[in-house]
């Protein structure tokens, strides 16, 4: 409850290049600003709605609020297409992560709040038509495809994507904006075989491309000269392409898990809205799910690398946040569909309760066993 909110105006957040070009060029009085503080908060008001909503101490729906209007009531931009480097690169290219992680965590926390909390004398109310213009005026132009934010990116990476579509299909949901929530749902079904490898997946439009899999449609990428080696980078460059590959696998587990927490999360909420974006992937998602799971589940009990790695080199872990992101779709698939996902299943017991990372937050107390 201690807890002060850190709102700043602006959020500046920077990957490496940047963050070596600003330390290369202190001239420029470049620095990162509002990056934990963001992120941070967004999973505190996240954090402290839940304990509202299934405790009912309303000292937790008031911080919430102190979280959300602090916000709202403060931020006017996150950084990201500008400025550049002299190699013409974002500088603050970590916007996009931001956007995405702290969208997707603000926007839950502000519908629960929404729906749940009604401020009694001497306390303070949530200031929704605030934060609804904070989501459209700064959230939405680097969320949604297109987004006037992204300037001329058109990239693509499986876990800053559909961390990005999450956040921007939970913000539709929380501004009852249907043209915003179909959006999310369109670039989830366009990037979603982009981002999972299945064998037979049709790339005959693409001069160079057979056997390998789709270019995720409307980016750079998208294009039918483009060449097996752009696709191949994108996917952090397999030995082999096999089914339920996912595009970070050979990156690190913790990034595709990553990956798996903004698909699951959009899934969901799209659930809870009548669209079945788990039945429309389900063979890839479940092929996917326990391809990787059972990778995580090897290298965890340091057996020798699975025949089927689809990979150079050992598998890389990137950390503990491989630990998170399973829940979702693991009690969509096993719990309420009744399919049988060994590997998820050995998985998810071993680290549960899940805790938190960046947007996959406490999904064994809002997930587990939930119909």
């Amino acid at each position: 409850m201690s807890r002060v909110p850190g709102a700043v105006p602006e959020v500046r957040c920077a990957a490496s290049t940047g963050k070596n070009y600003i330390a290369a060029h202190p001239e420029l009085g470049l620095s990162e600003v509002g990056c934990a503080e963001q992120l941070d908060d967004s999973a505190a008001a996240y954090g402290h709605a839940l304990a509202w909503y299934y405790g009912g101490d309303r000292a937790h729906a008031q911080k919430a609020v102190e979280i959300l209007n602090a916000w709202s009531g403060t931020l006017t931009k996150i950084f990201f297409d500008q400025p550049r480097t002299d190699m013409n690169v974002q500088i603050f290219a970590n916007g996009l992560h931001q956007s995405g992680w702290s969208g997707q965590n603000f926007s839950r926390a502000a519908e629960i709040i929404r729906h749940t909390f009604n401020a009694e004398a001497g306390e303070t109310a949530f200031d929704a038509a605030g934060f609804e213009k904070m989501l459209r005026d700064v959230y939405l132009p680097l969320t949604m495809a297109g987004g006037a934010g992204r300037g001329s990116w058109n990239g693509f990476g499986v876990n800053v994507n559909f961390s990005m579509i999450d956040a921007t299909i939970g913000i539709g949901v929380f501004l009852s904006d249907t043209a915003v929530y179909e959006s999310g749902l369109t670039t989830f079904r366009e990037h979603l075989p982009s981002a999972i490898y299945m064998e037979g997946d049709d790339t005959s439009a693409y001069a160079n491309l057979a056997g390998m899999p789709i270019p995720p449609k409307g980016t750079i990428y998208d294009k039918t000269n483009v060449s097996a080696s752009s696709i191949a980078g994108i996917w952090n460059n397999p030995s082999t392409f096999i089914d339920g590959v996912e595009g970070e696998t050979c990156r690190d587990m913790s990034h595709m898990a990553m990956g798996f927490g903004g698909m699951a999360n959009a899934a969901e909420t799209a659930r809870l809205q009548g669209a079945d974006l788990y039945g429309e992937f389900q063979s890839r998602l479940l092929a996917s799910l326990e391809l990787n799971a059972a990778f995580i589940n090897a290298a965890d009990a340091a057996e020798a690398l699975p025949e089927n790695w689809p990979c150079p080199g050992a598998i890389n872990m990137g950390g503990t946040g491989y630990r998170v992101g399973w829940e979702i779709e693991f009690n969509h698939f096993a719990q309420r569909e009744g399919i049988e996902m060994p590997h998820v299943s050995a998985l998810v017991a071993r680290y549960r309760p899940s805790g938190t990372g960046l947007h996959m937050n406490w999904e064994t107390l809002t997930h587990a066993g939930v119909p």
